[in-house]
């Protein structure tokens, strides 16, 4: 393989990881307007507190905290690569 082929697959893990961040992230944001839009249509309605929903939005925004700080350090090990392969190409 290449360097020029190594190059474009650690620039295309950079892109993949940063869209998966993306979706994520709105993903967050989906479910956490459609707590807050069940938690008024629920007030509005008197039905009884959802007590555990908190702890389980806890938990799944936990879970993609984690999954994004796996995502930064995949970014950082894939930059750091790249700057190291483009050291070793001379300039023309």
């Amino acid at each position: 393989m290449n360097k020029e082929a190594v190059y474009r697959e650690l620039c295309s893990e950079v892109r993949s990881a940063d869209d998966v961040s993306f979706k994520l992230l709105a993903l967050a944001l989906l479910v956490t307007g459609a707590g807050i839009a069940l938690a008024v249509h629920g007030a509005a309605l008197r039905l009884a507190p959802l007590y555990p929903t908190p702890l389980f939005g806890s938990l799944i925004i936990l879970g993609l905290f984690r999954w994004e700080l796996r995502n930064i350090q995949i970014c950082i090990a894939a930059i750091r690569s790249v700057r190291m392969l483009e050291d070793t190409v001379p300039h023309v």
